[in-house]
């Protein structure tokens, strides 16, 4: 007997990824995740990132884009450099597409932003 492979389409997308807007980006999803993560909105060259007790990389809703002072989502939530901010997302030990830059970004762990942050 042969074996059968099924992948998620929403498994799919959240291991897929590109970079757009100078920001890494996933497609989003209706799995909407309800981690968060906090701490100061940070760069270094190239790199966006949330600086806390941990160094975590984020990967952005596609549309996302940076600004001068920062970063807008899609909706036009907008996010400073320099801020403290709290995201709501997931974690995730690996995305694939994004290894190469997370390393170069010197980061601890991935995070996952959702399009939708709540009010």
């Amino acid at each position: 007997m042969g074996k059968i492979s099924i992948v998620t389409t929403s498994a799919a997308l959240l291991l897929s990824g590109c970079v757009s807007a100078g920001l890494p980006t996933r497609p989003a999803t209706d799995i909407q995740l309800l981690a968060t993560a906090s701490g100061t909105l940070a760069e270094q060259g190239k790199c966006v990132f949330l600086q806390g007790p941990e160094r975590i990389f984020l990967i952005w809703p596609t549309g996302s884009s940076r600004t001068p002072e920062g970063v807008r989502l899609p909706d036009g939530t907008s996010f400073q450099i320099g801020s403290e901010i709290t995201l709501i997302g997931g974690f995730n030990a690996e995305y694939p597409a994004f290894r190469a830059a997370e390393e170069a970004c010197g980061t601890d762990r991935a995070f996952a932003v959702n399009l939708n942050q709540g009010e």
